[in-house]
């Protein structure tokens, strides 16, 4: 039985869009940045419209580690002729993720309650305290990655959740993958090679920190997707990278 849920509140942005938040600090998080300013990583909602644009077949895009939708809700919404799919392991986020598709009447959006590794399983991990916590979306189904982003574990409840690999979902047509999965990218992708192989290697956009800890993770996540014949680039200054293949049609960025 899971603990009662944080008291939520219903946010607006000059856009129009809708999002149902949790009441609580999250100061470093995707609902302070909803607050401040009326959206979250817009220069990542930039760069996914120009990788669409460049490619404009309708198709699949997957938001793996969606948190509340606050790349999903604006992009579907500019989208429509595009399906998202949708991946967001903490529960309490998934509500979130799924009324705010409800909110903005995103009928081409489907969301799905388990997370994306190389192997099906199921982990025992701890959630949140969302009332208390400062940054919800540091969040990851690795205790090495939580101990190295938070240097402490996290104090709500212990909850079991579900993975399966990409590939067994058997997908066709995907024409954009974000992941933000806190340091377990390269288990995402992985996981996910025969997709990326059969929908002709679309476009990725993901997340690789600058930590000198993570830096062998990254060098190996690097080295995983020049193996498919992916080339990356960093277009902002970011911790956000996006990888594109030749195969698949036109690449901004590149000559």
């Amino acid at each position: 039985m899971m603990a009662a849920l944080p008291d939520v509140e219903l946010l607006q942005t000059p856009e129009g869009l809708r999002y149902l938040l949790m009441r609580g600090p999250d100061t470093h998080g995707v609902s302070q940045s909803l607050r401040a300013r009326g959206s979250y990583e817009p220069n990542l909602q930039v760069l996914a419209s120009a990788l669409l644009n460049a490619n404009p077949q309708p198709g699949l895009v997957l938001d793996i580690g969606a948190n509340l939708g606050s790349f999903t809700v604006p992009m579907a919404k500019r989208y429509a002729e595009h399906r998202f799919h949708c991946f967001e392991v903490q529960p309490p986020v998934f509500y979130q993720l799924c009324a705010n598709v409800l909110l903005n009447s995103l009928g081409n959006v489907s969301a799905h309650p388990f997370g994306l590794a190389q192997a099906a399983s199921e982990i025992e991990v701890p959630l949140p305290v969302y009332a208390e916590e400062i940054n919800i979306g540091s969040f990851s189904l690795d205790p090495g990655m939580r101990q190295g982003v938070r240097g402490q574990e996290f104090r709500g409840e212990t909850v079991t959740v579900k993975v399966v690999n990409l590939d067994s979902l058997f997908l066709e047509n995907v024409r954009l993958v974000k992941i933000d999965v806190e340091g377990l990218e390269l288990e995402v992708l992985k996981g996910a090679a025969g997709t990326l192989l059969r929908c002709g290697f679309p476009p990725i956009l993901y997340e690789a920190w600058a930590f000198e800890w993570y830096a062998p993770k990254k060098a190996a996540l690097e080295a995983f997707l020049q193996g498919l014949g992916y080339v990356a680039l960093n277009f902002d200054g970011s911790e956000n990278f996006v990888a594109q293949h030749p195969a698949f049609g036109a690449m901004i960025g590149l000559r």
